[in-house]
C-alpha cells in the first residue's frame, strides 16, 4: 500500500495540473477573434461578464418583469464615449457641459456636488484600461458598467457606471462616485 501511495500522489497531481491548463486554455481561447471587438479604440480592452440565468418563479411569487435583451455593442460605446469626457471632467481638465451621454439628471447632481481638484491630479491623465459589462439592476432598469481607470498613481481603480435608456438613446444616470 505504501508503494501505491507516491504513483497515486503522482497521479492526482498530473491531473490537477492538466485540469489547470484546460482551464487556462479555454480563459485564453473564449477572449480572442471576438467580431464585437474590432472598432473598439486602441487602449481600450473589453471583458464580458454574461449575467446568471433568472431564477425559477415559485408559483406563488409576484409576476416578474421580463428583461429587456440586453445591448452589448451599444453599452459599450455609451460607457466609452461617456469616459472619454467624463475622466478628464473628473480630473479638473474638462467643464461640465463637455460630458456626453449623461443623463440630465446626473449633469444636475454633478452640478450640484462640490468637487476639489488637487493640482497634481489635474496633471494626471486618466485612460480606461477594462469595461466590464454587468447585468441588469432591476430597481434602475439600469445596467451595470464597470471602468478600470489607470491615471499614472499606484493603484488602478474602478468607476461603476449605471446606464440606461431614455427616449430610445442610452445614457449614464449614475456614477459610482457620487
Amino acid at each position: 500500500m505504501t508503494d501505491n501511495l507516491p504513483d497515486e500522489r503522482r497521479r492526482l497531481r498530473t491531473f490537477a495540473l492538466v485540469a489547470i491548463l484546460l482551464a487556462l486554455a479555454a480563459i485564453a481561447l473564449s477572449g480572442t477573434n471576438r467580431p464585437d471587438q474590432a472598432n473598439e479604440p486602441t487602449g481600450v480592452t473589453t471583458t464580458t461578464f454574461e449575467a446568471s440565468p433568472p431564477p425559477v418563479a415559485e408559483p406563488d411569487a409576484a409576476p416578474r418583469i421580463r428583461q429587456p435583451r440586453r445591448p452589448t455593442a451599444r453599452l459599450r460605446r455609451t460607457a466609452q464615449r461617456f469616459l472619454r469626457t467624463y475622466l478628464p471632467y473628473l480630473y479638473g481638465q474638462a467643464r461640465l457641459r463637455s460630458l456626453e451621454r449623461a443623463a440630465a439628471e446626473l449633469r444636475r447632481r454633478l452640478a450640484r456636488a462640490e468637487r476639489r481638484v488637487p493640482p497634481a491630479a489635474r496633471r494626471r491623465r486618466p485612460r480606461v484600461r477594462a469595461l466590464l459589462l454587468g447585468g441588469l439592476v432591476r430597481d434602475a432598469r439600469a445596467w451595470r458598467v464597470t471602468a478600470r481607470v489607470a491615471d499614472g498613481d499606484v493603484a488602478v481603480y474602478p468607476i461603476e457606471l449605471l446606464i440606461a435608456e431614455r427616449r430610445g438613446r442610452l445614457v449614464v444616470v449614475q456614477t459610482g462616485g457620487e
